[in-house]
């Protein structure tokens, strides 16, 4: 009997969510606007349960043909969920995002690719402008109070190069994160180009991370390119250049809290 009515009950919620679901894209945003934390949508068009929009704005980010998909098998897990594709710096990406009561994003299927010139401030380069592009592809991701606390993935540099203000293809890079008792662990390899490089990236929950690892040039016909790695350090008796960076990553998702 109480497992009859445990299914008559899921049954009444997931009849109440398809009814809110059908509600116009355009009068579901207008009452939800102020829920949904600075995210800014534009030309909508569908319904609540599967819509699209023009633009969509987070922030300084701005997204693009952007359609979503309720995902009600999510609410089983005490969540809400959508599937989304849409277009970030004129390349197509997709993801599937959930959220529960708290301030915890869970991301998965992940692909993102976005300009190489995305990592010049990481980098720390002054006046450097890089080519190529980074190609993201998380299984797993979650931010919990704007701080990445978990990833299963792979990020790739590909085409890897300086543009300016000297010119040298670099080859490419990736590297591959996954969850550690204390954090997030990265392994930097390359691609077998021009530059070789390996290294280690621990990320913790804080937002602190650590990295160390070691850069050489592998190509002499690009001497421009071992004069670069020294604005990184002075190279080794094996002519590597040692790595040792530390700082804190920036707060994700500030706006959609």
């Amino acid at each position: 009997m109480k497992r009859g009515l445990a299914y008559f009950g899921l049954g009444l919620v997931m009849y109440a969510v398809f009814l809110a679901a059908t509600l116009p894209a355009p009068w579901a945003y207008h009452w939800a606007q102020t829920r949904l934390g600075g995210v800014a949508l534009s030309g909508l068009s569908g319904t609540l349960w599967n819509g699209r929009a023009l633009t969509a704005q987070l922030g300084p980010t701005r997204l693009e043909k952007f359609h979503w998909s309720l995902n009600p098998w999510v609410l089983l897990r005490g969540r809400l969920g959508a599937d989304l594709e849409f277009d970030y710096r004129g390349e197509p990406a997709a993801l599937a995002v959930s959220r529960g009561f708290g301030e915890r994003w869970h991301f998965s299927d992940v692909a993102l690719r976005l300009p190489a010139r995305t990592l010049e401030s990481w980098l720390r380069l002054p006046s450097a402008e890089l080519g190529g592009a980074l190609d993201l592809r998380f299984d797993k991701l979650v931010i919990d109070q704007s701080r990445i606390t978990a990833a299963q993935g792979l990020m790739t540099w590909d085409k890897a190069a300086v543009v300016r203000p000297v010119a040298a293809d670099l080859g490419g890079f990736t590297v591959t994160l996954d969850n550690e008792d204390e954090g997030i662990k990265g392994v930097l390899k390359d691609q077998g180009g021009a530059v070789q490089a390996d290294g280690v990236l621990s990320l913790k929950p804080d937002g602190n991370y650590d990295f160390t690892g070691s850069l050489v040039s592998g190509d002499p016909r690009q001497p421009a390119i071992a004069q670069g790695l020294q604005l990184f350090g002075q190279p080794g008796g094996d002519g590597r250049v040692k790595l040792s960076i530390q700082g804190t990553l920036p707060l994700l998702l500030p706006g959609a809290g």
